[in-house]
């Protein structure tokens, strides 16, 4: 699969790399996300997607 909507349970920390040590860029609130890459890094599984605001893009990492 390489892409799809991830249920968050949870607030969940976003993570503008996919690296834990890195500071929380913001926290999704509990719901659904649309991802649409997935990769394993620094041993953690990531699902990422991007947020645009009309004029920047900018990709995130949810680990989970």
């Amino acid at each position: 699969m390489t892409s799809g909507t991830l249920e968050l349970y949870q607030d969940t920390p976003v993570y503008a790399s996919p690296d834990k040590s890195s500071e929380v860029a913001y926290t999704y609130f509990k719901g659904n996300v649309d991802w649409d890459q997935y990769v394993f890094e620094n041993g953690e599984n990531w699902y990422s997607f991007v947020v645009s605001n009309g004029t920047e893009s900018k990709r995130y990492y949810i680990a989970y």
